[in-house]
């Protein structure tokens, strides 16, 4: 039988400690939440990279358009070995993949992709329309319970009341 050492914890403990600046942040309303179960389930390393870097940027727009080669190997995180046709090449399935989970709207190649000049293409995105969902009414006083347990974490009243009518 073997001794145990007697220098291991019985159990890990870690922390962390978030500064003044984040808490501006969140009192502002800096706030995006992530699908968390919408990321888990994407089979793609990539479509999973490419939720990631589009959801955060369709809060403000619906339509976005980028150069091909800085979202791929900026922000994807593609190979630069790879040239504006195998870039595509390898983008094709993560982007059905997002089409058909409704993330993005379906378009054709020629819609997605424009060529600007040789070797330069431009990529462009835009939001699959999803469908309204109902809002409890806010009590009397114009709050709801949620709002409030926003507010009382520090939460602006504004942002908090966008939180609870979005989501």
């Amino acid at each position: 039988r073997l001794a145990s050492v007697a220098h291991e914890p019985s159990h890990s403990v870690s922390s962390f400690v978030w500064n003044e600046v984040l808490f501006r942040s969140f009192r502002a309303g800096n706030l995006k939440s992530l699908d968390f179960d919408f990321y888990k389930s994407l089979d793609s390393a990539i479509a999973k990279r490419m939720y990631r870097f589009l959801d955060k940027r369709f809060y403000h727009r619906r339509h976005l358009e980028f150069n091909l080669k800085e979202v791929a190997w900026e922000h994807i995180g593609l190979s630069r070995n790879y040239d504006c046709a195998n870039l595509k090449r390898k983008l094709h399935p993560a982007i059905e993949e997002l089409e058909r989970r409704r993330f993005l709207q379906p378009m054709t190649e020629a819609e997605r992709f424009r060529k600007v000049s040789s070797g330069e293409w431009q990529v462009l995105f835009a939001e699959a329309q999803t469908p309204t969902l109902a809002v409890a009414p806010p009590e009397p006083n114009g709050s709801t319970p949620l709002k409030a347990a926003l507010m009382e974490r520090g939460v602006s009243p504004t942002a908090a009341q966008d939180m609870v009518t979005q989501y």
